[in-house]
């Protein structure tokens, strides 16, 4: 359900994209994604030192927003690269 909350805007934006950032993107995501549920369900929850921890939630909704921001960032970047025609 978190990473559903996030793949909207992330759709959303890449609806902006042109060819080349779409495909910026993409490449991102091969790397990203494998990486990000590896850091989901391979390395949470972690144990803080004064008791408590980082639950698998937590650490999916930060990395879901990195993920949106990431894309935003690559949208962007493609539209101040290219002039308007």
């Amino acid at each position: 359900m978190i990473l559903g909350e996030w793949l909207l805007p992330t759709a959303l934006i890449l609806l902006l994209a042109d060819e080349r950032a779409f495909s910026r993107f993409v490449k991102f995501s091969l790397w990203y994604v494998p990486l990000m549920l590896f850091i989901i369900f391979g390395i949470f929850p972690v144990g803080l030192p004064l008791g408590g921890a980082i639950e698998s939630a937590a650490a999916a909704r930060a990395l879901a927003v990195l993920y949106a921001l990431a894309a935003l960032g690559i949208v962007l970047a493609g539209k101040l690269r290219k002039p308007a025609a």
